[in-house]
């Protein structure tokens, strides 16, 4: 198998839906808003490239949907198979679970309806190529469906300028692997392709501040893996001192409001 420069999440598979996981009910919502931006039909076949545990691919499997989900991850795989026997009693026969990299898709030309890409893209350095294999993979006429996130109220507000400020002042600077959305869709456009924004689903955050402290300390955060041991080492004893200092109660309840915003791309 060819393997692309990405951050690979076998790491997080055990406390991934703890920490990115949608509050109750989010999930069918955002399917809901799936099928009706794709015109799904009983005979629709999608395609998630870096499916994970399932966040988006197990509200439209339980509804019978055909899905190949791809990741290069064995243990976030291993997750979604668990929770599908879990809800199903069986991995379904329309559905193909497989670990592949998303720059060299193990698909035919022209097989699936629906390609999506949720969280990914920022993840993988050769992601133009993904875009490129996913529109090899799409049925003339296919939609490409990119799923991203927005903190339009951040519960992680101070939080994340002082540990960057922290970093930059060690002499680190964590580096973008993949595109941001901006980039995706300036280079969607580039290709010709006719847009459509929208926005799936609306919720609420809350969190401690104790308890998003101990995201940080725990390396939940992908972009805190690059940093060396002996650089995070210093950084969280700061950043523990800030913390104690700017929050004398650890418990107060930090708010936020984020949505799930999708953009479809057609050719």
């Amino acid at each position: 198998m060819v393997q692309s420069q990405s951050i690979c999440f076998d790491r997080a598979a055990s406390f991934y839906d703890a920490t990115r996981g949608f509050p109750a009910g989010v999930d069918e919502e955002i399917a809901d808003a799936i099928v009706a931006a794709v015109g799904a039909t009983p005979a629709t076949h999608f395609l998630e490239v870096g499916v994970g545990t399932g966040r988006i691919a197990l509200p439209l499997i339980c509804r019978g949907y055909s899905y190949v989900g791809i990741d290069i991850s064995e243990q976030m795989l291993a997750q979604l198979r668990r929770k599908l026997r879990e809800r199903l009693g069986q991995i379904p026969p329309q559905v193909s679970i497989q670990v592949a990299d998303a720059t060299a898709l193990p698909l035919p030309e022209g097989c699936v309806d629906v390609a999506m890409t949720v969280h990914v893209l920022h993840l993988i350095r050769e992601w133009q190529q993904v875009i490129g294999e996913i529109r090899r993979v799409l049925k003339p006429g296919g939609v490409y469906l990119y799923g991203y996130g927005d903190r339009v109220i951040s519960a992680r507000g101070e939080f994340e300028p002082r540990w960057t400020a922290i970093l930059a002042a060690l002499g680190f600077q964590p580096q973008r692997v993949g595109a941001s959305s901006e980039q995706v869709e300036q280079y969607l456009q580039a290709q010709g392709a006719h847009l459509e924004r929208m926005v799936a689903a609306e919720w609420q955050t809350a969190i401690t501040a104790q308890a998003l402290f101990e995201l940080y300390a725990q390396r939940s955060y992908s972009a805190s893996w690059q940093i060396p041991e002996e650089i995070f080492a210093v950084a969280l004893r700061q950043f523990q001192e800030w913390f104690r200092d700017t929050y004398p109660d650890p418990q107060i309840t930090l708010l936020g409001e984020s949505e799930f915003q999708m953009l479809l791309a057609r050719w």
